[in-house]
């Protein structure tokens, strides 16, 4: 080196060179995706050729930067970005990368195909973006963030990264964010840098630190996995608990969004009811009807266009087409209400009280008609009330031809209405995206139904015998529908679950069904007031999902699918004792069963960390900690390789003076 280079600390040639294990570390980030690859199961690749093929361009790269020829160096980068690009508009490889991001994000349940071309053409570009970020840059926190967020990201994806990837991954990390982390750029060597070893010493603290904790981790969670995740899922549920309870705000009940992890109720209150009678059946209240479901959620049903398909195909009704809306949404309370009865029914009347902050939405009663001057007197006194006259589903007894004779011009309307309605419903609410629920399909094909009572047992008898209710299923995959992953592979959910689950197969089996959610509220909730009212004070612990279904002569109606809800799951006009029989002699299983039913008393019950947290210490097998100790010394091996390249890099660019003291010594 000439003597004016050293003076001033130049570095020759118009780039770093790169070291031996510069290349080492840019595999790791490059195998590390590989082995991430080949842990999901339902990618299809020849390791045997992806592995080896792979290593060539960064080799070739990393060559080209060693020895400093530039143009050869950006003549070869330029020959493998070219090519990428071209491989992106071959229609095989796209058919291969298609097949292999579906897998990843739309729930694919296999490739069906090699797509080793694929993982080679991603592997290149991976190679491509390390060495641009990390060897000529020297930038870190891109490929620090994307590895990082991957890792986090798999196990939504239902993946097991596999230590293999996680140790690639950490050793890139380690790698190459401290080596950047010493690398000065045109430093003056002569001028003293007394903050420089109290730098290094920290940095190396903090490779220390973080290597210990990854041990650490690495150890935990291979030895005694069940217990690692439990605690987690114990400290999010605590957490989401408590910040729920400080803020007095509870989970959206009416979300379409099916959810894919754990339900952590507060206890916040959340509405008023107040009855005129004592109820008798658990009310439901309903604030969210749902239509179409697409990859884990329910679209708002859309009864607008029910409405007119009905005008359009079947009624005809012209000028009076307005009135269909509101005739339909009360006509199943008028009809029963002029029924002509040896004793009439009770006067129910319904008044609610919502927080403020969710009076944007409304629920309501089933066989129900909005009442505007329900219990006028309490008007001023909850303010953000309203009210509701309404009838029990037992109560409901509709008989078309037992009505009175001045209202026999209504009642043709109404049967007109019910006719139309039923006619729509039955292609709008049994819709089911096929391609998307290919178990769920296969499931009800080879389990034919034909009555109401025969299809509600099938249905009942797989949910409530086979899957096992708790409000901490863990994590449900993102890139599996959440209800095929509920029925075949997870087997554990609440509400939501079996509610959606009920519904689609509902629909299946050719019965109009909508996934329904809001509140659902027991008769011992309420306690009778001195003004001879009846009181319930609602929270979030009420919330609650169900089917409904469509049945003639009385609307929509609920059922109950989930095994922790309301025991009876009848319905009005239903033939109880061949219900019973159906469920009776059901033998419906699936087939990865793995789990047995807990107790219903068991299901409700508040989570609390100091009954559920418990240590159980599974001491691994030799075969288990000689694995261990290969990865504990390989670990070690990298470290000491980054440690060296620290002190190399540290004396290359050292002072004159401390570089002469050191040789002294």
């Amino acid at each position: 080196m000439k003597k004016e280079n050293i003076l001033v600390g130049k570095k020759t040639g118009n780039s770093e060179s790169a070291s031996g294990f510069d290349l080492l570390f840019l595999w790791a980030a490059v195998y590390g995706m590989l082995f991430l690859l080949l842990s999901a199961d339902a990618v299809q690749f020849q390791p045997w050729i992806a592995f080896p093929v792979a290593a060539i361009p960064g080799a070739l790269l990393w060559y080209g930067k060693r020895k400093q020829k530039s143009r050869w160096l950006w003549g070869i980068f330029a020959v493998l970005l070219l090519s990428s690009l071209v491989s992106f508009l071959i229609p095989a490889l796209q058919g291969e990368l298609r097949a292999l991001l579906s897998v990843f994000f739309q729930g694919g349940e296999s490739t069906q195909r090699d797509v080793t071309g694929a993982v080679l053409l991603l592997g290149q570009v991976a190679t491509l973006a390390v060495f641009l970020l990390e060897l000529v840059f020297r930038t870190h926190w891109p490929m620090y963030l994307f590895t990082t967020l991957g890792l986090l990201i798999v196990p939504f994806l239902g993946l097991d990264p596999g230590i293999p990837a996680i140790f690639l991954f950490f050793a890139f990390q380690v790698a190459f964010w401290t080596m950047n982390g010493f690398s000065k750029k045109n430093q003056n060597h002569l001028s003293p840098h007394p903050s420089k070893g109290k730098k290094q010493r920290k940095n190396a603290v903090s490779v220390i630190m973080l290597s210990s904790v990854f041990l650490v981790s690495l150890f935990a969670v291979g030895w005694n996995a069940e217990w690692f995740y439990q605690a987690a899922y114990e400290a999010e549920g605590l957490l989401q608990r408590s910040v729920k309870q400080i803020s007095g705000v509870a989970a959206n009940p009416i979300n379409g969004t099916v959810s894919r992890g754990n339900l952590y109720p507060a206890g916040t209150w959340q509405m008023e009811l107040r009855m005129s009678q004592a109820p008798t059946e658990t009310l439901y209240l309903r604030g969210f009807s749902g239509g179409t479901y697409l990859n884990g959620t329910w679209q708002r049903a859309d009864e607008e266009a029910v409405f007119a398909q009905m005008e359009e195909n079947t009624l005809h009704w012209d000028q009076w087409s307005d009135w269909i809306p509101n005739m339909f949404d009360s006509m199943y309370y008028a009809m029963n209400s002029l029924m002509l009865r040896e004793e009439p029914l009770p006067d129910r009347e319904l008044w609610i009280q919502q927080r403020a902050s969710t009076w944007d939405q409304w629920y309501t009663p089933y066989v129900s008609r909005w009442n505007r001057w329900g219990m006028e007197e309490q008007d001023e006194q909850r303010p953000n009330g309203y009210g509701y006259e309404y009838y029990e589903i037992g109560e409901v007894n509709i008989d078309w031809e037992n009505v009175p004779s001045d209202f026999e011009g209504n009642r043709d309307w109404y049967f007109e209405l019910q006719e139309a309605y039923y006619k729509e419903a039955a292609n709008a609410y049994t819709d089911v995206p096929l391609e998307d629920l290919p178990r769920l399909v296969n499931l009800c094909e080879e389990n034919p139904a034909e009555s109401l009572e025969e299809i509600t047992a099938t249905i009942l008898s797989l949910l409530q015998t086979n899957m096992v209710y708790t409000r901490e299923p863990g994590l449900f995959p993102m890139n599996e529908d959440p209800v095929e992953y509920f029925l075949f592979e997870g087997q554990e959910g609440y509400c939501q679950h079996f509610a959606s689950a009920a519904t689609l197969m509902y629909r299946l089996y050719g019965i109009p069904a909508r996934y329904a959610a809001g509140y659902a509220v027991s008769p011992s909730a309420f306690t009778q007031q001195e003004d001879g009212t009846y009181l319930a004070t609602v929270t979030d612990e009420s919330a609650h999902a169900w089917p409904e279904i469509f049945l003639e002569d009385y609307g929509w109606v609920p059922i109950e699918a989930t095994p922790s809800g309301i025991n009876s799951f009848a319905y009005p006009g239903m033939d109880q004792e061949l219900l019973n029989e159906y469920f009776t002699n059901q033998t419906l299983h699936v087939e990865t069963i793995q789990h047995s039913q807990v107790a219903d008393d068991e299901v409700d019950a508040p989570s609390d960390l100091a009954q559920t947290f418990s240590i159980q210490i599974d001491f691994p097998g030799w075969k288990t900690v000689i694995r261990y100790l290969a990865y504990a010394l390989l670990l070690t091996v990298v470290l000491f390789i980054v440690y060296r390249g620290i002190r190399l890099r540290a004396i290359k660019r050292m002072e004159i003076r401390k570089l002469f003291s050191r040789m002294k010594k």
